[in-house]
């Protein structure tokens, strides 16, 4: 149900003038969220164009929602963020799209499909606290593989990622013009062999296609003066 009540504190809420300590709560999602969740989709996707690429229709956010798995961050009782997740089923194969799950193996995997939080809620790490309580649900919902898709321009979501032991592993087009690594998490994660470790330029995709191709990983990222590098290494790969 939508008013299961997750975690509560204290946050900032900032505007022109000043900054206000309000309460917050998050909230598990549901359907009865799909108005104010699209409203927060519809200013993110106008805000920040190809970096959050939001084509998915109603009808599918709803059922999304329906899974009640996603999440909602409350300010006096208004949705100041979301992160949105769902799993693969019957009625929800578009979840499949871009990745390589085998259809057999669907009841294992999630994918996170968008993580937005309004600009007077920022800076106080929301993005990252909604995604790290998804994934501590999903474990114990026997979830024990989870995607996601990320731009290579949109910094915020892939030093969240990154930070919670996800790992690039492809870079492909969707939509045949729209850039997105595909990145995974998985409780058996092997270690990553890092004696070779490469940082590339967020922005030069080719050099990543090409490790990635070779069997390379993404698996850190650190900010610049012009931008950010992405750290690759090779996978040790299981005996």
């Amino acid at each position: 149900m939508n008013d299961v009540v997750v975690e509560s504190g204290i946050l900032k809420r900032r505007n022109d003038r000043d900054v206000e300590e309000l309460p917050y709560e998050i909230r598990r999602l549901s359907s009865r969220d799909l108005i104010p969740v699209l409203k927060i989709r519809q200013f993110a996707s106008e805000t920040y164009g190809v970096r959050f690429l939001d084509r998915r229709p109603s009808s599918q956010i709803e059922q999304i929602l329906s899974q009640n798995i996603s999440l909602g961050l409350f300010c006096q009782n208004e949705l100041a963020g979301i992160r949105l997740t769902g799993y693969p089923s019957s009625a929800t194969l578009y979840l499949l799209e871009c990745l390589p799950i085998p259809p057999q193996e669907i009841d294992r995997d999630a994918r996170l499909t968008g993580v937005v939080v309004l600009p007077p809620y920022r800076g106080q790490q929301f993005g990252s606290r909604l995604t790290q309580i998804n994934l501590q649900h999903l474990a114990q919902l026997g979830k024990d593989r989870v995607w996601a898709t990320v731009s290579p321009f949109n910094y915020p979501s892939l030093s969240i990622f990154l930070r919670l032991n996800f790992r690039i592993y492809d870079l492909i087009q969707v939509h045949g013009k729209f850039d997105r690594f595909i990145l995974k998490t998985e409780s058996q994660m092997q270690p990553l062999a890092v004696g070779e470790v490469e940082r590339v330029e967020h922005c030069d995709l080719a050099t990543q296609r090409a490790r990635l191709d070779r069997g390379w990983v993404g698996y850190a990222i650190e900010r610049h003066a012009l931008g950010y590098r992405i750290a690759y290494a090779r996978e040790l790969q299981s005996s």
